[in-house]
């Protein structure tokens, strides 16, 4: 088998390119949750049980990891339900997100 090696630029671009028709098809709403994300360094998305946005982009289990933790508030135990970009998938989509602003912005 032959293996063609692409250039380094090229495959960026792509990056770039496969991000900029991701964040296109969004809606609103996953489009703020999605840059929420990116921008607080993948720090989990916390909401109160009950509460959470009614999102595509929070039901894609490919990239986003969900998982619940308890916060005691005046001797209350409460749960939030915690969304985060999985990490190998953040290391990725932070370096193609700070491209695609840079060529845009």
């Amino acid at each position: 088998m032959f293996f063609i090696k692409k250039n380094p630029e090229a495959v960026k671009q792509e990056k770039i390119a496969n991000l900029w028709h991701y964040m296109t098809s969004m809606s609103k709403k996953d489009k703020k949750l999605f840059q929420q994300l990116i921008e607080q360094d993948n720090e989990p998305l916390k909401f109160k049980d009950g509460e959470v946005p009614k999102s595509q982009f929070l039901k894609d289990k490919k990239m986003i990891e969900r998982f619940v933790i308890q916060e005691q508030i005046d001797s209350r135990l409460y749960d939030y339900i915690c969304f985060k970009f999985k990490d190998d998938i953040f290391e990725l989509l932070d370096e193609s997100y700070d491209q695609f602003y840079s060529i845009i912005g």
